[in-house]
């Protein structure tokens, strides 16, 4: 009897099987990356976090600058206020210092024995002059100014007296400044007979002007007024009498080469004379007129009068040329 043929399948799959074994598989996948996915979910919740802080610590630094910038523009402005009344305060200061040195100066001149002051009408009296020679030597740099308007007003008046007193009346003019301005330091009128020049002696005078840039030191070039006055076509027939006027003192070097020149004028002649007439202005003031006992001196040396200028140009010229 023959043996039947006979096989053994140990597996056998379906496509059942395949389906549920790729069912499994696909689960056990997802379980295992499924601790990764919701790592990445979290990692792109972290970044939208961190994107929407970068913006808000975007717009907090705008408005932070913002802010500060209106701060700087707060700050300018104050700075600008401090700056506006430092000033101020500095302007006070100065004025406050004027009102003491004139305080003192007023102080001082009450302390002083008051002595009679001369009367020009008593002088002319007592004077036989038939012909006056007179050169104004004049500081006109910016201080002067008022002076210098006072002068040109009084001028005509001032003529009109010395004709009325002297037969022959001759007008010149020496306009000094400083030449470390940059400008001329000397402008001159010759003398000028006044019965036939007087509007060209008023004309000079009226149109003195300061230089446009001021001087770098306090002293002024008397010295160089002084020497082109001497230089003038004195009458030596007639009283000669030189004016320097003015609110500073040459520089240092130049102060003997002055006075020499004063004194030499004197000397020259019996009928010569050097007068001066020391202008108290804000700027002489500021350093106790401290150029006043140099004009003093000045006048001494010449053989003249010392005037201060308080008052009237009219007076103070007339007791500056009518000299004893």
């Amino acid at each position: 009897m023959r043996r039947p043929n006979r096989s053994i399948e140990i597996f056998s799959m379906s496509a059942l099987d395949v389906l549920a074994m790729a069912t499994g598989a696909f689960v056990v996948i997802v379980t295992l990356m499924l601790p990764y996915y919701q790592r990445t979910l979290d990692a792109e919740a972290s970044t939208v976090e961190a994107k929407q802080g970068v913006e808000t610590a975007e717009a907090r630094k705008a408005a932070l600058e913002e802010e500060i910038a209106s701060l700087n523009a707060s700050a300018g402005e104050i700075e600008s206020q401090v700056e506006a009344a430092a000033a101020k305060n500095a302007a006070l200061e100065e004025q406050i210092a004027e009102i003491k040195i004139k305080v003192g100066q007023l102080e001082e001149l009450a302390a002083r024995p008051v002595s009679p002051r001369k009367d020009p009408r008593k002088i002319a009296q007592t004077s036989v002059i038939k012909e006056l020679d007179v050169v104004f030597v004049m500081d006109t740099t910016r201080s002067m100014e008022p002076a210098m308007r006072d002068l040109a007003l009084s001028l005509r008046g001032i003529v009109k007296v010395l004709e009325r007193l002297v037969p022959s009346v001759r007008i010149g003019f020496v306009s000094y400044t400083d030449a470390d301005t940059g400008y001329r330091p000397i402008h001159a009128l010759p003398l000028t007979d006044t019965k036939l020049g007087l509007n060209q002696v008023l004309g000079f005078v009226g149109g003195l002007r300061p230089p446009p840039r001021g001087s770098r030191t306090i002293d002024e070039d008397m010295e160089l007024g002084i020497n082109r006055a001497l230089g003038m076509n004195w009458r030596r027939s007639g009283k000669q009498v030189m004016v320097v006027i003015g609110d500073a003192r040459p520089h240092l070097q130049d102060r003997g080469a002055a006075m020499r020149m004063a004194q030499s004028f004197r000397a020259s002649g019996q009928k010569r004379a050097v007068s001066t007439l020391f202008v108290s202005t804000p700027s002489s003031r500021r350093r106790g007129d401290a150029a006043r006992p140099y004009f003093t001196q000045l006048a001494a040396v010449g053989g003249g009068e010392f005037n201060d200028h308080s008052g009237r140009m009219f007076e103070s010229i007339i007791l500056s040329v009518l000299v004893e």
